[in-house]
């Protein structure tokens, strides 16, 4: 069969949220830097939007390639030491004002409880 004769097929990408787990939007300030920079201090700021218990959505002054590992420390608290996390960048975009939202998915889901013993306040 010729390709012209071939049903005609929508071209444009339709967006189809794929998450599993449920964000829930926030604001906490973290910092990160690549996984293959964890012996130097190039740490950068960062701010958690978003956590799901599959990944998380962290605004940065810095653009990361997707598949970029990061490791995204977490300041201990009173009740909680510091907690690193590590994540692969899947995706990234600009957001204005030299700032790039990172869209990273974490090597292991975190469980409900890992989720609420790291963010109590949500």
């Amino acid at each position: 069969m010729p390709l012209s004769t071939l049903p005609e097929i929508a071209t444009r990408r339709r967006h189809i949220d794929c998450r599993v787990h449920q964000r829930i939007p926030c604001a906490v300030p973290v910092s990160c830097q690549p996984t293959s920079l964890l012996a130097g201090e190039t740490r950068c700021p960062a701010l958690i939007q978003n956590i799901s218990l599959g990944g998380v959505n962290l605004v940065v002054g810095q653009r990361f390639e997707s598949g970029t590992w990061l490791a995204i420390d977490l300041p201990g608290t009173e009740s909680r030491r510091s907690f690193t996390l590590i994540a692969k960048v899947v995706h990234s975009q600009p957001t204005g004002n030299d700032l790039w939202a990172l869209g990273c998915q974490f090597v292991t889901d975190l469980s409900d409880f890992e989720l609420k013993r790291l963010f109590p306040w949500l």
